[in-house]
């Protein structure tokens, strides 16, 4: 949730005005050229006319082979009213994703003796490309009322073919199902809620690939803690039980500003050796229109979706 327009393509602009995102991942650090991920988002909610929109920027370095993706997705969502107190919509992304590799990094085997590497040339003739983009497409719907979401999205309708060789290898699609549930504890004077739990889960698959978040957010005005579990306990593979992770979450809200970090501590076979993973988020609303109304949750009905 602190990526909204990764997650799901309806929920660009479903905060109050705008919305600019920064995040940081760090994924195993204990590994050498493990995974970074940089990403940046910004959307806006038009309220006169119900149109929303959002663009997403991200990129993904893995340091061995310097296997680098940059992607770019655009998204626009649009909203409508069953009644007062339920709302659906609608939202469709269409992004573009360059890949680039080096092969300078890679040993094969004619370089090797049992001294180890011999020389630092290969007399392998690799028949690949060192880039390569494409065009893909996702949608999503969500609907919520002021104390539930549930919603869902499919990643990769194109199936695009993302191999570096001559060979066609078109990666599948992502269908994701998330929602939850808001119960507000406690309230202020003002009517503000001041304690509010946020139970959530986030299920994707993708083939034969699954996985599972489930936990929940506690919100004490302005303080954000959280606590969730990765993973299908019921699943088995290779007879091994799929548990991944243990989440930790934290966060800090100041007038229209909000930051996050969150910690994935491995409970797989990874455990030993990955360093978990650790994710920074920054989160900042604005009005570049300039409007001077009331708050979000006065006017309209406000989705309960965590972060926003």
């Amino acid at each position: 949730y602190a990526s909204p327009l990764s997650l799901n393509p309806s929920l660009a602009g479903i905060g109050e005005y705008g919305r600019v995102g920064v995040n940081y991942r760090n994924q195993w650090p204990s590994i050498s050229n493990g995974y970074q991920t940089f990403s940046s988002w910004m959307d806006y909610n038009f309220e006169g006319n119900n149109n929303n929109v959002g663009v997403i920027l991200s990129r993904t370095q893995e340091g061995f082979a310097s296997l680098n993706s940059n992607f770019i997705g655009f998204n626009f969502a649009n909203e409508i009213s069953i009644n007062y107190n339920l709302f659906i919509r609608g939202g469709i992304q269409l992004s573009y994703t360059n890949k680039n590799i080096s092969f300078d990094n890679l040993i094969f085997g004619d370089q090797l003796s049992e001294a180890g590497i011999i020389n630092n040339i290969s007399l392998e003739s690799l028949n690949f490309q060192d880039r390569i983009g494409f065009l893909d497409l996702g949608i999503g719907i969500l609907t919520y009322s002021n104390k539930f979401w549930v919603g869902t999205s499919i990643f990769n309708i194109l199936e695009p073919n993302i191999s570096f060789s001559d060979s066609d290898e078109n990666i599948s699609k992502l269908f994701t199902l998330h929602g939850g549930y808001s119960f507000i504890l406690t309230n202020s004077d003002r009517g503000m809620k001041n304690t509010l739990i946020l139970p959530s889960i986030n299920y994707r698959r993708m083939k034969k690939f699954s996985q599972l978040d489930i936990g929940s957010n506690v919100y004490f005005n302005p303080l954000t803690i959280g606590f969730y579990y990765r993973g299908i306990p019921i699943k088995k593979f290779n007879e091994i039980i799929s548990h991944e992770s243990i989440i930790f979450l934290s966060g800090l809200q100041y007038d229209n500003f909000n930051v996050s970090y969150s910690y994935d501590h491995s409970i797989s076979k990874l455990k030993n050796f990955s360093g978990g993973s650790h994710e920074i988020s920054l989160l900042f609303r604005f009005n570049f229109l300039g409007k001077k109304l009331p708050p979000r949750e006065v006017r309209i009905l406000s989705c309960p979706v965590p972060n926003f």
